[in-house]
């Protein structure tokens, strides 16, 4: 992963870029546009480590671009790391979010393609059926992979950000409990 990262980057030119995206429309504008050209060839990378299309990795450069002015203004970037470190960093969790979003898409195949020229209630039935029996089957995983990842992969499905799972489990922060849902998706698909 160190490929990735821009050593080269001086923090003068982050201490640069931090005051202008803290500036007027103006300042922000430059900073946002010196921010994006120099570190483009991330969008590259992303395809080419994840199979991204070009479209995805762009909207996840956008997302991270703007999760990262986000938490410049709102002062919650911490100076212990350069800005080129922490966009790759947040970069790299969108390229995942949009790869779980695409696979949890893909399992979602109509029931025509399935069994073709099925009458509309019978199809409803399959479909129901099918839903039921993947949710059993999930819900008897999660049982095998533990409390707290139960917990997260649950709470995440029903649609809580990361920083509230945080708070509400507890965990120092959404980071912790973005690692750790990684850690439990692996483990939830290492029994599938």
């Amino acid at each position: 992963m160190a490929q990735f990262f821009n050593f080269r980057r001086n923090p003068y030119e982050d201490d640069d870029i931090i005051q202008g995206i803290r500036g007027n429309m103006a300042q922000q504008n430059r900073a946002i546009k010196t921010l994006f050209k120099s570190h483009k060839g991330y969008i590259h990378k992303g395809r080419k480590k994840y199979g991204l299309s070009e479209e995805d990795a762009r909207f996840a450069y956008d997302l991270a671009l703007g999760q990262l002015m986000k938490e410049i203004l709102d002062d919650r970037f911490r100076r212990d790391s350069l800005l080129s470190t922490m966009l790759m960093t947040i970069f790299l969790r969108r390229c995942i979010d949009i790869l779980d979003k695409k696979r949890t898409n893909l399992d979602t195949v109509p029931i025509e393609a399935i069994a073709p020229g099925l009458p509309q209630t019978s199809q409803h039935f399959l479909k129901d059926f099918i839903t039921r029996d993947k949710l059993d089957h999930v819900k008897k995983l999660l049982e095998k992979i533990g409390e707290k990842c139960k917990e997260i992969l649950v709470m995440k499905w029903e649609g809580y950000s990361d920083i509230e799972i945080a708070e509400l489990l507890g965990y120092s922060g959404p980071s912790v409990v973005n690692s750790r849902r990684y850690t439990c998706r692996k483990k939830l698909k290492d029994l599938m």
